[in-house]
């Protein structure tokens, strides 16, 4: 049974040969590898200095990269504010402002165009490489965190918050509203049942 998503990450193991992510023009990632690199991503973010319930943003494109930075920020007990790719860059800064937001998951087109990422400390490109416009204090590829030791990620309950979602905005200035991992455990345990 789901009751947290630490508990649909440790799942990743049962049948780990099987696919986990089918992504267009893509490889395929098994649910091993999926694991793994949640667990690596997870371990390396808790050592650089996430803590319970920090902001840590995500904004890209859907990739397996994206997917697994989400479960990882997630499983570093940090909070995840996964966000629209499509979002105006007024919108994004006036979000990066309001959610104090530090540390940025992203890719490198979205650090190069983005003005509000001018504020935040640290940015990980959901890239192999940090390309030479890019190479300054603050701003380093996603596999430099990775670790091979996860032992130490913290135990996470149900009534604590996983996401940190914004409103669309369509009727006034998006909203943060946070979700535990008990409010998305449920709807997963509902789409499971139908």
């Amino acid at each position: 049974m789901l009751h947290t998503l630490c508990d649909l990450i440790d799942g990743l193991t049962r049948g780990a040969d099987g696919p986990a992510i089918v992504a267009a023009g893509a490889d395929t990632w098994s649910r091993a590898r999926l694991h793994d690199h949640v667990r690596r991503l997870a371990a390396g973010l808790a050592a650089s200095g996430a803590q319970p319930d920090q902001v840590i943003g995500l904004l890209g494109p859907s990739s397996p990269e994206w997917v697994a930075a989400l479960l990882a920020i997630v499983r570093s007990g940090a909070l995840a504010m996964p966000l629209n790719e499509q979002m105006a860059d007024e919108e994004l800064g006036r979000v990066v402002e309001h959610s104090g937001a530090r540390t940025f998951l992203t890719t490198a087109a979205f650090a190069a165009r983005t003005p509000a990422f001018e504020r935040v400390d640290e940015l990980v490109l959901l890239e192999d490489e940090v390309p030479g416009e890019l190479e300054r204090a603050g701003v380093r590829s996603w596999r430099t965190l990775l670790r091979e030791d996860a032992a130490g990620l913290p135990e996470l309950s149900a009534d604590r918050p996983a996401l940190l979602l914004y409103t669309s905005g369509t009727t006034g200035t998006p909203k943060g509203v946070p979700l535990t991992h008990g409010n998305l455990c449920a709807n997963l345990r509902a789409l499971e049942a139908a």
